[in-house]
């Protein structure tokens, strides 16, 4: 290794090409009676090894001499830049100004300390295009002042309290830009009590969930056109029915008119047929469109992009607070279910409400079967029941209760019969 006060201190041979016009011997010390190279020198560099940004390189090309004496050589340096990746930055900190609430500078930090110019939107819908973002950044918007090599400033009155989202746009030197979007962002100073609280004054109202164009319900079905950071109970930056499920947990231990408000907005969710409110109809509605393509935010309810037998559970158990086999929907699997489910025994052109509860339109034993999995649903425990000890009490006692669920469906026909004269009779009289 060379001293330290040596000129080549710090600095490597080329090693892709090296051959210098003097000539090289058989040992590879410059021989000036040794065959000659063609004066070029050549190095390879990986510059996925390197950190984005500027990084200096240094060349000393050295005369020959053998006299011993100080060595004679010129410099040439040369600046380049890395530019691989998209320039990345983060959300340094808050820091409030003035005495309102919310009112705060957003402090960017430029991670690789590679930007050079960076804009800052707040709260945007996530609708809205990276086109669309970057045409208001030509038009001026968002922009930020630097304060440091790799911190940028900028000022926002009144950022409301909840999952706020902060859409960074990072230009560097060679034009290279990134969009970022920041979601569930809460700074300390922020305005109004937070997640529900939609106009931001402190309370939680039923103003704040519909009946408003600021209310949950509007931004919901915006269907992310627009976007309040009160409403985004995950920080996904999205509003949608996942937030709808978290609110109504959220709001359990508020005031009745904000629950009822949120239990009535839960429903019309479910309102698949857009008749009549969300009952029965609606499970057969969505059935026949499990499956559907293109336009689905109706249909998927549990937003996962398609439409299937989980968007049904969804409807039957986080909107309708039920479950499969309570054929009336009061929130019970009991006698009147059973009876309904025997009443129909056998038919086809079935929908929910007469006890199809698998959607194939036929009432079977897949139907009993979802029934008695669900048994007792709802029912008090002082008021349970075996599904045998119903079927007894509605007429029907050829079957005893270690019988097994598939043998019983054997027998639920003559039920059925006796349940559709019991009603004929009923209808006579």
């Amino acid at each position: 290794m060379s001293p330290p006060n040596s000129p080549v201190y710090g600095f490597e041979n080329f090693q892709t090409k090296n051959s210098p016009l003097i000539g090289r011997n058989a040992q590879f010390v410059s021989d000036i009676n040794a065959p000659r190279g063609d004066g070029e020198f050549l190095q390879d560099l990986d510059l996925t090894k390197l950190s984005e940004g500027y990084h200096f390189i240094e060349v000393r090309a050295f005369r020959h001499r053998t006299d011993g004496g100080p060595a004679v050589f010129s410099r040439w340096a040369e600046t380049i830049y890395v530019d691989r990746l998209k320039p990345v930055s983060s959300i340094d900190s808050f820091k409030p100004f003035g005495t309102g609430a919310g009112d705060n500078d957003i402090w960017i930090k430029s991670n690789d300390m590679t930007a050079n110019n960076v804009h800052v939107f707040m709260n945007l819908p996530a609708n809205v295009t990276d086109s669309q973002i970057m045409q208001m950044v030509q038009n001026g918007q968002g922009q930020t002042n630097q304060l440091d090599r790799d911190i940028f400033k900028t000022g926002f009155f009144g950022i409301p309290n909840g999952n706020n989202v902060f859409t960074i746009v990072t230009f560097e030197v060679t034009g290279n830009s990134n969009i970022q979007r920041i979601t569930g962002v809460k700074p300390g100073n922020a305005r109004g009590a937070g997640m529900g609280d939609l106009n931001h004054n402190g309370t939680l109202s039923p103003d704040d969930l519909a009946g408003t164009n600021y209310g949950f319900e509007a931004v919901l079905y915006s269907r992310n056109n627009s976007f309040n950071p009160a409403a985004d109970f995950n920080a996904d930056g999205l509003v949608d029915n996942r937030d709808l499920f978290a609110l109504e947990t959220f709001v359990q231990d508020k005031s009745s008119t904000v629950k009822s408000e949120t239990r009535s907005m839960v429903l019309r969710r479910g309102n698949i047929n857009g008749e009549y409110g969300t009952d029965q109809w609606d499970i057969d509605a969505l059935y026949r469109r499990i499956g559907k393509t293109g336009d689905i935010w109706y249909e998927d309810l549990n937003v996962d992009g398609i439409v299937n037998q989980l968007d049904v559970n969804t409807l039957v158990r986080q909107i309708l607070w039920s479950e499969f086999g309570d054929f009336n929907l009061d929130r019970k699997i009991d006698a009147v279910d059973l009876g309904i489910l025997a009443s129909n025994w056998g038919q086809s052109n079935r929908g929910y409400a007469s006890a199809d509860a698998n959607g194939d339109g036929l009432v079977d034993a897949v139907d009993l079967g979802l029934l008695s999995t669900y048994w007792g649903f709802g029912v008090a425990s002082q008021q349970q029941q075996s599904i045998y000890s119903a079927a007894y009490t509605l007429g029907f006692s050829a079957v005893p209760e270690p019988v097994a669920v598939g043998l019983f469906g054997m027998g639920i026909v003559a039920l059925g019969q006796r349940q559709r004269q019991f009603n004929r009779k009923e209808r006579k009289s």
